[in-house]
């Protein structure tokens, strides 16, 4: 353990640690003075000693709220294939003791190795292990609760170094801040009074957003990043459209039956205001504002004169004084050619990645399914269009055969209803499994190879400037390592940790979901702040790797093998994340056409630098490919 020194202010660290069994000694109680900054880990860079159990009680000044936030951190995870790590190795964990009482050395460590469980509303976060980077976690008060425990497992990481920082229990005397929107496509975040940490009880807190655009006829569009307000209704987040005297009420479980997504036309000032009880304080929002020049479901006309619904283009009818939406190269487009630059525009980053340009990605299609419970839609996997009928994705998102499935072609925002997206929800006629899939079992014969699935849909999708298929790689077609692709999904933002909440993933490598299961918590739940898609459409520039290398790195006997039919690619903290399966791979041709290299198929914890996502190569599977679409068409 290394202590260092120079915080400002007043604090007090009493360090109380324990060991068990054979564990390397954690020796006395150790008092810190003034200008604690941060702790960290035994030999902290350097690899930790095994095993050991140590615990911490940390004690900030009276009148304060402790905030605690890892710098590093790298420990052993189990290795599981999938993409969750399973911390049955070695972990950390924090306890609240405003909430909870921590519990005995032995049911500790019993609770961390029974794996990656989560625990919500109870004051015990969730164990922390892999190599990730981590949010800030804010206790209650001025006091908290660290526990490290590791195994005799031989393997040892770098370790962590933790900040601790504290803010005031009063809360402060709100100022109203004022986010002027003045450019299109301008991107401006708001976040509630305390931000990543718990926002204040008994408190009202507004914020002004104002359109000083030149051009009034624009929209504002209101996006949730992150929303938690708790479970009821004490606690309530409003938006006010001043102009046109509307109201939008967000609160508590109301989130299930709301669009997280808020947009505002001929607006002049748009007015949040947090209001809070007087118990019970969650971590609140981030928003991010933007400035649109038309509704979502629009795309310009070439001249910038003017704009039409995604849905009349190509329909035969002139949209656009200069028949832009009419034009031939949109309505029989080339494949993988997209009409949209593909640029950064600027938004919120998700996994080191960022939210692609609407309709810059027109061959990415959210495969989509009725969840039997509630008769709702849920996504559960991505998949590539490549022709106006056939959709190619990954066999192992097939998790009820008799579900009713559907994809979301040439959308963008799942949050929105397909005509509001400027999109088609198109029905699945049947689908065709490649025959060498061993469906359902994986977990004796380990392999994920030939992870194939073919789509038909119930009818031809109109090719329009949103809407144009990825191309066909020829069989056998090679990428050499080190080739720049672009990889895109609608998965989970945000790695999970400790400081997401909610229930463990099921038993399963691959991440397959049953809707009627999950889909109220995985997909529907932002109160909760569980593991969620972005609603949004991401991507991200992936590296492909060496066979060689690729199969190095999963060169273990609890992982899948490395096989032909697969490509790797990876992005440092950058990648696919559940939900993602079946998405595109796509690299570019020497005309710059995007071919349909890979199939996201699986990764071990996602997010981790360590590891690259296992991608099943199409060329591996071409002439199948073309054999069933001849066959049934």
């Amino acid at each position: 353990m290394r202590i260092s020194l120079g915080f400002s202010a007043v604090a007090a660290l009493v360090i109380c640690l324990t060991s068990y069994v054979d564990a390397v000694p954690c020796r006395g109680i150790i008092e810190i003075g003034p200008d604690v900054r941060t702790i960290t880990s035994d030999n902290f860079p350097f690899p930790y000693e095994e095993p050991t159990f140590c615990r911490w009680h940390i004690t900030g000044p009276e009148g304060t709220k402790l905030q605690l936030r890892f710098t590093e951190f790298n420990v052993e995870s189990g290795f599981y294939p999938g993409f969750y790590p399973v911390c049955d190795h070695d972990f950390v964990r924090f306890y609240d003791p405003a909430i909870t009482t921590p519990r005995d050395f032995g049911e500790a460590i019993a609770a961390g190795f029974q794996g990656n469980h989560q625990i919500s509303g109870d004051g015990i976060y969730d164990p922390l292990c892999g190599k990730r980077k981590a949010p800030m976690l804010a206790m209650l008060t001025n006091r908290g609760v660290l526990d490290f425990i590791t195994d005799n497992n031989t393997v040892t990481k770098s370790g962590w170094s933790l900040e601790l920082l504290y803010t005031s229990a009063e809360p402060p005397v709100w100022e109203v801040p004022v986010i002027s929107l003045d450019t299109p496509d301008e991107v401006k975040f708001i976040a509630s009074p305390n931000y990543p940490g718990y926002y204040y009880d008994n408190y009202i807190s507004t914020y002004v957003i104002k359109n000083d655009w030149s051009t009034k006829e624009s929209v504002v569009q209101l996006e949730s990043v992150f929303l938690d307000l708790g479970p009821d209704c004490h606690d309530t987040l409003t938006a006010y459209d001043v102009a046109n005297d509307k109201t939008h009420v967000l609160c508590g479980q109301n989130f299930k039956e709301q669009a997280l997504v808020l947009y505002f036309q001929n607006w002049t000032e748009i007015l949040l205001t947090l209001k809070t009880d007087a118990t019970n304080a969650y971590r609140g929002f981030r928003i991010q504002a933007v400035l649109l020049e038309h509704p979502p479901n629009t795309i310009k006309c070439d001249d910038g004169k003017g704009a039409y619904n995604a849905a009349l283009g190509c329909d035969g009818v002139r949209h656009c004084e200069d028949g832009s939406d009419e034009k031939k190269e949109y309505c029989t487009p080339e494949c993988g050619v997209s009409h949209f630059p593909m640029g950064n525009d600027g938004v919120s980053r998700v996994m080191g990645g960022e939210e692609a340009r609407r309709f810059s990605l027109p061959w990415h299609v959210a495969m989509i399914e009725r969840n039997p419970r509630d008769m709702k839609l849920y996504q559960v996997c991505g998949g590539t269009l490549i022709s106006d009928q056939w959709v190619l994705s990954a066999a192992h998102c097939i998790f009820n055969e008799t579900a009713e499935i559907y994809f979301r072609v040439g959308g963008h925002k799942l949050s929105l209803t397909a005509e509001e997206d400027g999109a088609i929800d198109v029905p699945v006629e049947k689908y065709f499994e490649h025959p060498d899939w061993l469906d359902g079992v994986f977990d004796v014969v380990r392999t994920v190879d030939y992870d194939y699935i073919l789509h038909k849909l119930k009818f031809k999708v109109p090719f329009r400037k949103n809407i144009v298929p990825a191309c066909l790689p020829r069989q056998g077609l090679e990428i050499p390592a080190g080739t720049k692709c672009i990889s895109s999904g609608m998965g989970v933002k945000d790695h999970p940790s400790i400081f997401v909440t909610g229930r463990q993933r099921p038993n399963d490598p691959l991440q397959r979901r049953d809707p009627a299961v999950w889909a109220g918590d995985e997909f529907d739940n932002v109160a909760m702040n569980r593991p969620q898609g972005s609603n949004n459409l991401f991507k991200v520039e992936m590296t492909v790797i060496s066979d060689e290398h690729c199969r190095a790195i999963h060169d273990h006997p609890m992982d899948f093998p490395i096989t032909p039919r697969m490509i790797c690619a990876g992005a440092g903290y950058s990648g696919n994340c559940n939900h993602d399966s079946g998405g595109p791979l796509v690299c570019q041709d020497e005309r710059g056409r995007w071919l349909s290299i890979g199939i996201v198929s699986t990764a071990n914890d996602c997010g981790n630098p360590d590891y690259p996502i296992v991608y099943e190569k199409t060329s591996a599977v071409t002439d199948w490919i073309s054999d069933i679409i001849m066959a049934n068409q």
